[in-house]
């Protein structure tokens, strides 16, 4: 089990407010994270052994804009 070596500051809150993300700089190793991003991939990819009747996909919009994504896969 991984623990964040030290906690989020309220200006990183600030900045999760304002911007929607924090950055939390090196949290884990690569290996770790080449493996998460690998089976991001598999799943999205539809390549994954997953259950995919039970989860709730949605691709990004074209122009960037919220508004304009297209509906969620059921």
């Amino acid at each position: 089990m991984h623990t964040m070596r030290h906690r989020i500051t309220n200006k990183q809150w600030a900045e999760f407010e304002d911007q929607g993300f924090v950055r939390l700089g090196n949290i884990t190793r690569n290996a770790e994270l080449d493996r998460l991003r690998d089976r991001i991939d598999e799943i999205m990819m539809g390549t994954a052994a997953v259950p995919y009747d039970r989860m709730m996909l949605q691709l990004d919009s074209t122009t960037g804009e919220y508004e304009d994504m297209p509906a969620q896969t059921a």
